[in-house]
């Protein structure tokens, strides 16, 4: 009967055993899935912070290269504008100079 009782108490503990060896992995395992989401998820964040900064400095380049196109027109102009102010100025000069 001991023996029998011995076995059985054997059994159950090894039973026991494997039970709380069962739960650990389980445990363990959905650690790491959470683990791997966590670390997904920081990647993708990471990923979309990447993309917006890259985005902005685009933007920001784009704005910069119309500014400075629109600066190089208005200059065009500018100097357009100063030349023909220069010919009526000489035209009027010249005319003036003819009346005397």
């Amino acid at each position: 009967d001991q023996a029998k009782e011995k076995a059985r108490n054997q059994a159950k503990e090894k039973a026991r055993d494997q039970a709380k060896d069962k739960a650990r992995l389980e445990a363990e395992e959905v650690k790491q899935v959470k683990d791997k989401s966590r670390d997904q998820a920081k990647a993708a964040k990471k990923e979309k912070e990447r993309k917006a900064k890259e985005a902005e400095e685009k933007a920001c380049q784009e704005a910069e290269i119309a500014s400075n196109t629109k600066k190089e027109r208005l200059l065009r102009e500018k100097t357009k504008d100063q030349a023909k102010e220069k010919a009526r100025n000489q035209a009027k000069e010249k005319a003036r100079d003819q009346a005397k």
